[in-house]
């Protein structure tokens, strides 16, 4: 039996992978996480998944297809997200300001997207 945060899992997977058959957004410059309590895999009923769309240098236009192609899909199911866009740059940064956005850093895990951005993400946190 899959535990409630893997078949999320698979749910956002297969939304990651329509996005990036989406025009302009392969899998460069943009990374999916999973931040918090789903990000340890520790998704308890009712609680929010929440997700950090990471990216480097994508125009608005594709940041803007890019968060349709993945949160809209979700938000449709009916899931209850807690969600963030936002540059590694930023949210290096934002870590830096807000302790609560480093503590659901701390468990990010990779969702999809560049890995090498991924890594990028997590080694400057």
């Amino acid at each position: 039996m899959l535990s409630r945060s893997e078949e999320v899992d698979l749910l956002i997977s297969g939304t990651i992978e329509k996005a990036v058959k989406t025009p302009g957004l392969d899998e460069n410059n943009w990374v999916v996480v999973a931040v918090g309590g789903y990000g340890r895999c520790q998704l308890a009923p009712f609680s929010d998944i929440d997700l950090a769309v990471i990216d480097e240098g994508l125009s608005q236009e594709d940041e803007k297809n890019l968060v349709q192609a993945v949160y809209y899909p979700l938000w449709d199911a009916k899931l209850s997200l807690g969600h963030t866009v936002r540059s590694q740059r930023e949210s290096v940064a934002f870590g830096r300001e807000d302790l609560h956005w480093l503590t659901a850093c701390l468990d990010a895990r990779f969702l999809g997207g560049d890995k090498g951005l991924y890594n990028v993400f997590t080694m400057n946190l």
